[in-house]
């Protein structure tokens, strides 16, 4: 790895690719999802000025890729969808008990929808996820608090907790 890179990675705000761009347009940079970019300039609202390792500088669409460390980077995170659409996905064909996402609702709240499959009848639960009122953790129930919503989501993953069940599979987000 470029040694000039690999010392920018750790100083300058990164993005991380949530779908595949292989646009050849002039001034643009192609790149598969899961690639990591250095963020030079988000100050356009539609397309940000990035360095690819591999193809070097130019710009992306912003919602093809996403700040590392935020939600959007998350395979599980849908965004503001419907509850309906929530309950869609989660439930698509041959998805396994514990398939789940994360929406955002309106006030700052997030809700987990999981997929509780029992015996051939189809069954969707949701959970509020609420910050705190310092804004210094989330939680769905109030005797257990995490720091970050993707600290909850590790934790129900291991252990269903209070939940219908563990989490298993992020539902499979599709946008339009």
């Amino acid at each position: 790895m470029d040694e000039s890179f690999s010392q920018q990675q750790d100083t300058e705000p990164k993005v991380i690719a949530i779908h595949e761009y292989q646009n050849q347009l002039k001034g643009n940079v192609c790149f598969d999802k899961g690639d990591v970019m250095i963020l030079l300039n988000d100050s356009n609202p539609d397309w940000w000025y990035v360095r690819h390792l591999k193809n070097g500088e130019g710009f992306v669409p912003k919602n093809f890729v996403s700040k590392m460390e935020s939600l959007e980077s998350e395979e599980w995170y849908a965004g503001e969808i419907q509850r309906s659409t929530a309950e869609d996905l989660v439930l698509a064909a041959e998805m396994p008990r514990g398939t789940f996402l994360v929406r955002k609702r309106e006030g700052g709240e997030y809700a987990l929808t999981i997929n509780d499959l029992k015996y051939d009848s189809l069954d969707v639960k949701h959970y509020k996820i609420r910050p705190l009122d310092n804004a210094s953790g989330f939680y769905i129930t109030t005797h257990k608090v995490f720091p970050t919503v993707r600290d909850l989501i590790l934790y129900y993953s291991k252990e269903p907790g209070d939940l219908c069940c563990r989490l298993t599979y992020p539902a499979q987000i599709i946008f339009e």
